[in-house]
């Protein structure tokens, strides 16, 4: 049977939980990458797309994490910004809890340890959407 520490379900479902909890104040976006205005009025025209890749399972294992910031009519950047500040404040304790979601309810199993990669530059979609990345490693212990 395949430990916990190990399965993808569990860290997609980590990864997702903790940024619902946390991000409130604009659209989420997982796995797929919105790069034109998806009708977020409610948001002042700002979304994040979330993506999880490259998970490469050994004894400290890790994957990439990819959080793109997106705004509209933000001809300074001064929107994106805040979004980005704002991935970068629920982030700051360095951690992701690590649950367990074949249990009910999920149990906590530990920690991905985050480690952040350096900023791209911006750049800008057809529509002149503004985007930024924010990259970083997930680092957590599992047991083979």
């Amino acid at each position: 049977m395949l430990d916990p520490t190990v399965k993808e379900l569990n860290i997609r479902r980590s990864v997702k939980k903790f940024f619902v909890d946390n991000i409130t104040e604009y659209p989420l976006y997982f796995d797929r990458i919105i790069t034109s205005d998806p009708g977020v009025k409610d948001s002042d025209g700002a979304w994040i797309s979330i993506a999880l890749g490259g998970i490469n399972n050994r004894h400290v294992s890790q994957c990439t994490l990819s959080l793109y910031t997106f705004t509209i009519k933000d001809p300074e950047g001064i929107k994106n910004a805040q979004v980005r500040d704002k991935i970068i404040e629920v982030m700051f304790p360095g951690f992701i809890d690590l649950y367990d979601t074949d249990s009910h309810p999920w149990k906590k199993i530990g920690a991905m340890k985050i480690q952040f990669l350096p900023q791209e530059d911006t750049s800008f979609a057809r529509d002149q959407s503004r985007m930024s990345a924010v990259t970083c490693f997930l680092k957590w212990g599992t047991v083979w």
